[in-house]
């Protein structure tokens, strides 16, 4: 039986008979002959305008009561509806496959009582897949998967965005803004709401009575522009909901308590009839409504609101009421409008039910509080939607006519009965005499056991499908230990095992929906423990995380907003993303290979923007793929910052907050789209700048004759994000001064969307900027923090090195992480270019200097040959120019032609390119050449039992301690070095083995005295530590010995 309360307008329509027109307290909504139709008639959603009154139910079907006529409700003729919305003279139904169809005399006046396809209607084909749809008075929204928002209908009063002059109305969707993840309006509003990630909100249309809360347009009746709100209140927007002349909003608030839930707040705008304040005139701004009645520990759980009436449920059951009441919309018991929230008296809801069961819902002149559970998330519904979508299908179906249609082995055997043999045979014969769309059906009845889709047909399936039960009342049986047997999956920890059926993991995990229903099954029924999982998500994706299919070696990747792109050491560029690829944006494809100079398809570095994609080559020129909507043609932006080797800085692109830096004399110009040199940037050396989608942060380096060089920190663009705390928007490179890193080194910064961490030298982590989701790591959701402040991070393993660490900001994300050490030409490069302790130099051909190192050298310069290789490269260099010398010893280091295929022709006999150094060294530990390799292994650490051999390259890459003593300027020039008394020989040769190869040895036998000695081996070596790490393989192999 449904469980539903209704008050109200019982006129216009007839909802129910023998009741009076105006229904002044709750009273049970009783379907007609209900008792018949259980199963059908159990609601989902209702929706309520002034002409019609929706009911949809949980089997995907709707009915609905007009206004203008007095006859049974009417069957809405579309099937698999997942939403339906009532306007004031218009309706819109949202199917499961995302398309939207809709009525009224605004969205079609020919034949205003038909339904249409209105998302069929949008222009660009790629965008018509719906993810939400909301009807206005007069007008109906659509919310695509692409995040964009486009309007239909009625625009007199801007609602739609445009000046109504322009466009009084339209009957074909229009795009309204991108980028939006949630749309907000109400059945009888003329005002749309829309708010993006960033939590930044944006609204047009009727303000006459302040109903926009646009403290930007307090005196505008029509706002036809969608303008942002710089005075929405603090804390996360959950809901907004509009009236004629009213709205309310709905905002959680972090408690600083973190043991408490997060307390939500109801804020308020417009007539002041409708909007609960209190107030004897009109409020033209969001105001919060303070009320005894949910103060305290008691929570606001849902919002609705009327034409003039609004309905507040709270965490305590409490039904609270406030507005308009001329037709008993409020449940008074009497027609008095209420100026404040009331609480009205309900009946005892039914089966002590969980109040977040229930939901609200306002017509314009009635209310509705009715039972509509998620039960176990409504399985039957999310496994239709499996159906439909084909992922990770794995058995497949021929139809009469010979056309294919798939689904998923493991779900056929729960749906199946298995108290019978041959089951998908029997299956695949009955496929084979109906046509697709009855197959189809046939599919969706025993994914969902939902006899209703096609009864005839399901008379013919009967016999083979376990029809006994829902799929909920499984789950609830297996759960409460009815059945062990059906438990197939163990997840054991070191407590206990716990087992689950494959079936709910698949429906309610990504990470097991992946692991049993892909095309390679895991077949195995178990995994262990939860202690350290690590798992990536893709925003749009339910699939598990997908490898790369790039056969080339990745040596950098870059994410933007819709765009990826895969730098590889062979200098190519691969990319995907709406703006790369409009034909198949999910498709790598190699965009370095589309530069019309042939002699320039060599990447040395890749960035991307907000939606652009930028490409330094290795001759030192700049390219720009993607949107140009602001000039932009960086990252996590929409604009770009160039740097040449004279330390000039050139910019373009969005401006609008003085991201750019370009100074006060040009902060009117929002887009900047010529590249633009910026003329007063600090002094020193730029490291590194980065760009987030409002604010930029540089990093600069000032030399300090007694000192290291200081790097330094400037900000400008976004006030509430750029980190100065300072009033109104910097437009130019500004210092971010603070005690808390003043005495401190900057070794490392990243910048998200509207966020910033910094890592300094003494291992302090800081953070400023945006923090809805947490990203800054303070341990709230505090919604921004003005200036830097240091957070609490784990104790960092091994004492490690912290320049060994690395941030790295998302969108709406942070990380710090150490890279695991497995690129041994990467790292030389790295070497290389920092010219840190070099000791020889070389003379170009206009007499520029360029440093190098003899040891690094003498291992990559051929030794095979008696002539000295040395001479020979300074020859080589003496004729180049100082870019070229750089590439040549680039190539030396990392033995990579690919950097400049000429120029590696005229090395090539002088340097060893043979071999990978990770190949050498693996060479030099097996002794496949005992007497060459020995004499490459150049440097001794001699213990009392025996002499361990190391050439000092391999010490240099693994061991901060021997970088710095082979490599110093004043370089120890000893080959030996005594004893390592505390570690025993089992322990040294783990540490020996693993040096060379990144490995343990799998015969080796590991003690907790093992892991304790290792433990001050790796301090003794100061070990660059990998991923995996030494310390985490012996302890895991540990444990699995035990």
């Amino acid at each position: 039986m449904n469980d539903c309360l209704f008050f109200g307008d019982n006129q216009y329509p007839k909802l129910i008979k023998n009741k009076p027109d105006k229904i002044k307290k709750p009273i049970q909504f009783k379907f007609e002959n209900e008792n018949e139709n259980e199963n059908e008639k159990q609601i989902k959603q209702i929706s309520s305008g002034p002409f019609a009154t929706i009911f949809l139910f949980k089997n995907g079907k709707a009915i609905e009561y007009l206004r203008d006529s007095n006859q049974n409700p009417k069957k809405i003729q579309i099937e698999n509806i997942q939403k339906v919305t009532a306007g004031h003279e218009n309706e819109a139904i949202l199917t499961i496959e995302g398309n939207v169809f809709a009525k009224g005399k605004d969205i079609y006046y020919k034949n205003p009582k038909e339904f249409i396809n209105i998302s069929s209607l949008i222009e660009d084909k790629n965008d018509r897949i719906i993810q939400d749809v909301i009807s206005g008075d007069s007008s109906i929204y659509l919310l695509t998967s692409n995040q964009n928002v486009y309007g239909i209908g009625d625009n007199y009063w801007g609602q739609l965005g445009f000046d109504s002059e322009t466009l009084q109305k339209t009957e074909k969707p229009i795009l309204m803004m991108k980028n939006i993840s949630k749309i907000f309006s109400g059945n009888t509003s003329d005002c749309i709401f829309l708010l993006n990630s960033n939590q930044e909100l944006f609204g047009c249309g009727y303000n006459y009575h302040g109903q926009l809360g646009l403290k930007e347009a307090i005196l505008q009746a029509k706002v036809y522009k969608l303008t942002k709100f710089q005075n929405i209140p603090k804390g996360k927007i959950i809901d907004i909901k509009g009236g004629f002349n009213h709205s309310i909003m709905l905002i959680e608030n972090e408690n600083e308590n973190e043991n408490e839930n997060p307390k939500r707040k109801l804020y308020s705008t417009g007539d002041y009839k409708s909007n609960g304040l209190g107030k004897a005139q009109d409020t033209k701004i969001f105001t919060e409504i303070k009320s005894s009645l949910f103060e305290n520990d008691d929570d606001i759980l849902k919002i609705s609101c009327g034409q003039y009436h609004n309905l507040i449920l709270t965490s305590k059951s409490k039904l609270i009421v406030f507005g308009n009441n001329d037709s008993g919309q409020l449940g008074t018991g009497n027609t008095n409008n209420q100026a404040i929230p009331i609480q009205i008296e309900l009946p005892k809801l039914r089966f002590n039910e969980d109040i977040s069961n229930y939901h609200i819902s306002c017509g314009a002149y009635r209310s509705f509080l009715y039972y509509s559970p998620l039960s176990f998330s409504n399985l039957e519904e999310d496994l239709i939607k499996l159906f439909r979508r084909k992922e990770f299908c794995d058995i497949s179906f021929k139809t009469e006519n010979g056309e294919i249609i798939e689904a998923h082995k493991l779900i056929l055997k729960y749906r199946l009965n298995q108290n019978q043999e041959n089951q998908i045979e029997k299956l695949q014969e009955i496929i084979s005499n109906k046509s697709i769309k009855e197959s189809n059906q046939i599919f969706e009845m025993i994914y969902s056991n939902n006899s209703i889709i096609n009864p005839k047909l399901y008379s013919e399936i009967k016999e083979i499908i376990n029809s006994n039960e829902k799929i909920e009342e499984t789950m609830k049986r297996i759960y409460l230990n009815e059945n062990e047997n059906e438990k197939d999956f163990i997840i054991e920890r070191k407590e206990k095992q716990y087992k689950f059926p494959k079936l709910i993991l698949i429906m309610r995990s990504e990470l097991y929906r992946g692991m049993f229903l892909s095309v390679t099954e895991d077949k195995s029924n178990k995994v262990t423990d939860y202690s350290e999982l690590t798992i990536e998500y893709l925003r749009y994706s339910n699939q598990n995380p997908q490898k790369i299919q790039i056969e080339e070696n990745i040596q950098k990747v870059t994410v933007g907003f819709q765009n990826e792109a895969i730098l590889t050491t062979e200098g190519n560029v691969f990319a995907k993303g709406r703006t790369i690829n409009t034909e198949n944006p999910k498709e790598f494809i190699n965009i370095s290979s589309l530069i019309e100079d042939t002699n320039d398809r060599i990447i040395q570095d890749v960035v991307s923007g907000y939606n652009s994609i930028y490409l330094l080559t290795s001759n030192q020129n700049v390219y720009g793929i993607g949107d140009n909507e602001y000039g932009q043609l960086g990252i996590n932006s929409d604009h770009v910052f160039l740097l040449n080797s004279n330390q000039e800085l050139f910019g373009c692109g969005y401006n609008r907050f003085g991201q750019l830096g370009l100074g006060e004399s040009r902060k009117e110009e929002t887009k900047i789209q010529k590249l633009t040199k910026i003329q007063n940037i600090p002094k020193g050396k730029i490291i590194d700048i980065q760009c987030g989608f409002s604010h930029s942060i540089m990093s600069i380096e000032n030399e300090n004759e007694n000192e290291n060089p200081k790097r330094k920190l400037y900000s400008c663009g976004n006030s509430v994000f750029n980190g100065l705390d300072k009033d109104g928007h910097i437009y130019e490179f500004t210092e971010i001064k603070s005690p808390l890193f003043e005495n401190d080194n900057i070794l490392d910064f990243s910048v998200g969307d509207a966020h910033t961490l910094i890592l300094t030298s003494n291992s302090k982590l800081f953070s400023f900027g945006y923090n809805l989701y947490g990203q800054l790591g303070t341990g709230n959701t505090k919604e921004y923090q003005s200036i830097p402040i240091q957070i609490e991070i784990p104790k960092l393993r091994f004492n490690e090195d912290i320049s060994n660490y690395h941030v790295s900001c998302g969108h709406d994300k942070s990380f710090l992480y150490s890279p695991s050490f497995s690129n041994l030409e990467e790292d030389l490069i790295k070497l290389f270019k920092r010219k840190e302790f070099c000791d020889i130099s070389f003379k170009t051909e206009n007499g520029e200097i360029i440093e190098a190192h003899k040891l690094i050298l003498k291992y990559r310069l051929n030794q095979n040959q008696n002539e000295n290789q040395i001479e020979k490269l300074k020859e080589i260099i003496s004729k180049k120019s100082i870019k070229e010398s750089n590439q040549i010893f680039e190539m030396i280091y990392s033995n990579n032609s690919k950097i400049n295929p000429i120029l590696y022709s005229e090395i090539k006999e002088i340097i060893n390119s043979n071999e990978k150094i990770e190949e050498t060294m693996k060479r030099i530990y097996l002794n496949e050449n005992e007497n060459e390799n020995e004499n490459e292994k150049d440097f001794i650490i001699e213990r009392k039992e025996k002499q361990y051999k190391f050439p000092k390259l391999i010490l240099i890459m693994r061991s901060e301690l021997y970088r710095g003593m082979f490599l110093s300027v004043t370089e120890d020039k000893s080959n030996k070095v005594t004893d390592y008394s505390e570690l025993s020989n089992k322990s040294f040769q783990i540490l020996e083995y693993w040096i060379y190869s990144n490995q343990i040895k799998n015969e080796i036998e590991i003690t907790q005295e093992i892991i304790d000695e290792i433990k001050i081996g790796i301090d003794y070596f100061q070990l660059n530590q990998t991923n995996p790490n030494l310390f985490d393989l012996l302890i895991n192999k540990f444990n699995n010995q035990n």
